[in-house]
């Protein structure tokens, strides 16, 4: 009888999730956050990354979106076979080939790129929603009763936007690997393994991350000799980028070196110069600052704490990953490009300070300092990531619903909107 009641009311509750996506997804979205602990709350966050594909605005012909919404309509027009899928531009065989697998089926019967982009972030959107859900699961007590902890899951779901998908190749392979590694070393699923290699064929990069991740593998915990690449690697972060492109041209495999070498280009560095120097100053910086507080925090736990947290096995494999991750990475951002593999130790950190907080039954007066410093970094954090996203979130995205949707243009970013009105 028990059993006969619990299915009626999950077949009820699953029906209000149904009817509140159709209404409004994003007010769906909102309550999906709110009953975080409900059964339903991930599927939802799933269901609305691809309501945001659906809607989401190329505004720059400049941006990656735009190749892949090109890349489907050349697909459609050409006689392109599903053999072609696994080459790259220049016909030779390629790695990651997962992104054309998916813009070469729905070429087949489209040539909307909504379609496409809303593929793009089921696909997204179903491993982001795991990964976030996954943290929480391994957290004991109720996040929305500390405003450093709501923050620090924020921040962690916001390190990678479900607006990200117009670089869908990287960032999904981001999400992916770090929920793969948290299966597979935290929650002793093999299937991780499957997901860390998987990422490879998201983007081909990611054979340096499996090659940071095996050595955790063999090293295990060794967590000083990790703490010394991490207080090194920010000692040595302004490193001569002539060292660094000798040590590339000498060692990294032909076919990487004809892909990569670009980044050591002179004028492509310029160009990244010029952006930056047209970025307004919180694009800039908002980054740097989450990453001296989480710098400032790790050297707290080494120093103060360590003892402490070494007794929990889940704490200590996770801070383990992350300094390692990030103090490789650390030293390898002065190659342009490189900087963005620091995702990945910002992912694993995170995820350690929100279980850290999150699993103490009481928070001691230093603990609660580092809170209040937190706070404001978090805000900004979350604030410009939003911001961020509202460059390639359309005014649809928020008050559409997918009875119309699909009538009306959105070629028109929220930034815009805001722009006009103020």
């Amino acid at each position: 009888m028990t059993n006969l009641i619990n299915n009626e009311i999950d077949k009820k509750q699953i029906g209000y999730w149904v009817v509140a996506f159709l209404i409004s997804p994003f007010i769906s979205l909102i309550l999906s956050i709110y009953y975080y602990k409900s059964t339903y709350s991930k599927n939802i966050f799933w269901l609305y990354s691809a309501f945001v594909g659906y809607t989401f605005v190329i505004s720059s012909s400049q941006y990656d979106a735009s190749r892949y919404r090109n890349g489907l309509y050349e697909m459609q027009v050409s006689n392109f076979s599903f053999a072609d899928v696994f080459n790259n531009s220049s016909g030779s065989v390629s790695l990651d080939f997962v992104q054309r697998i998916m813009t070469f089926f729905v070429s087949q019967f489209t040539s909307d790129y909504r379609i496409l982009f809303a593929v793009f972030g089921l696909f997204l959107g179903y491993f982001l929603s795991r990964l976030i859900w996954s943290i929480i699961d391994l957290a004991k007590n109720d996040i929305k009763k500390n405003l450093f902890v709501l923050l620090l899951i924020f921040s962690l779901s916001l390190v990678v936007g479900i607006w990200d998908i117009g670089g869908v190749r990287w960032n999904s392979a981001a999400v992916i690997f770090v929920f793969g590694v948290i299966q597979f070393v935290i929650n002793k699923n093999k299937f991780g393994l499957i997901l860390i290699v998987f990422s490879l064929f998201v983007h081909w990069s990611f054979t340096m991350a499996i090659g940071t991740f095996l050595i955790y593998f063999f090293l295990k915990d060794k967590s000083w000799i990790y703490y010394a690449l991490f207080i090194v690697s920010f000692l040595f972060v302004e490193l001569d980028l002539n060292f660094i492109h000798d040590i590339f041209v000498k060692y990294a495999p032909g076919n990487v070196f004809e892909t990569r070498n670009n980044y050591f280009n002179e004028s492509y560095i310029d160009e990244l110069n010029y952006e930056k120097s047209n970025t307004t100053w919180y694009i800039l910086f908002y980054k740097d600052v989450l990453k001296w507080f989480i710098f400032a925090f790790v050297n707290y736990i080494f120093l103060f704490k360590f003892d402490e947290v070494k007794t929990n096995q889940l704490l200590v494999k996770l801070l383990n990953i992350g300094v390692l991750f990030y103090g490789f990475y650390n030293v390898l951002c002065v190659v342009p490009s490189m900087h963005r593999f620091l995702t990945l130790g910002n992912l694993f950190l995170l995820s350690f300070i929100f279980i850290y907080y999150n699993s103490k039954s009481k928070i001691d007066n230093y603990d609660e300092i580092f809170s209040y410093i937190g706070i404001p970094v978090l805000l900004m954090f979350t604030i410009v990531r939003l911001r961020v996203g509202c460059d390639f979130l359309g005014l649809w995205s928020v008050v559409g619903s997918p009875f119309f949707v699909y009538f009306v243009e959105n070629d028109i970013a929220l930034v815009d909107i805001v722009k006009y009105i103020f």
